[in-house]
C-alpha cells in the first residue's frame, strides 16, 4: 500500500522506496522501515533456531524468545553464537522448549558482550557476584518467631 500511495518506481528496490521529504511522511516511512527491519530479525532467528533446535519453533514462547536473541545482539553480544552452544547441551523438554533454551543462553551469557559463552565453570551474568550488607546477616533458623513488633523507646 504504502508503494502504490507514494507511488514508488517498481525498479526502486528499497522497501518503502526513496526517502519522503514531508514531514509526516518521512516519519511514516521510517516507522515502516523499522518494523520491516524487525520483521527480517524475526526470521533470521526462526531461521536459526529451526535448524539448530526444531523443537522450539512450535513454543508459543517462541516470539518472546525472538525478541529476546534481537534485545541481546543490539546489546553487543552474539546471539547466535549462544543459541549455537546452548542448543547442543542436551535434550530441552517437550514442555516450553523455547523457554528452557532462553534459560541455557542466560546460563551461558557472559558478563560483558564479546565474548565467548561462560565456561561452566564460570558464574553466569544473571546471577549476582556481589554482595550488600543484607547478604551478611545471618538468616534465621525456620522455627524462630517473627521478631516482637513494640514501640520504639
Amino acid at each position: 500500500m504504502w508503494r502504490a500511495a507514494t507511488q514508488v518506481d517498481p525498479s526502486d528496490l528499497r522497501p518503502t522506496g526513496p526517502p519522503q521529504l514531508g514531514r509526516a511522511a518521512r516519519i511514516f516511512q521510517q516507522q515502516l522501515d523499522k518494523r520491516l527491519a524487525d520483521t527480517n530479525a524475526d526470521e533470521r532467528w526462526r531461521r536459526l533456531l529451526a535448524t539448530e533446535v526444531s523443537s522450539v519453533t512450535a513454543d508459543p514462547f517462541l516470539p518472546e524468545l525472538e525478541e529476546r536473541l534481537s534485545n541481546l545482539t543490539r546489546a553487543g553480544f552474539d546471539a547466535t553464537l549462544l543459541v549455537r552452544s546452548a542448543a547442543p547441551a542436551g535434550p530441552l523438554p517437550d514442555d516450553h522448549p523455547a523457554a528452557a533454551l532462553w534459560w541455557r543462553i542466560l546460563d551461558q551469557l557472559p558478563e560483558t558482550p564479546n565474548q565467548e559463552p561462560a565456561t561452566p565453570a564460570a558464574v553466569p551474568a544473571t546471577r549476582r557476584t556481589t554482595t550488600t550488607s543484607h547478604d551478611k546477616q545471618r538468616p534465621l533458623p525456620r522455627s524462630a518467631p517473627p521478631p516482637a513488633f513494640r514501640p520504639s523507646r
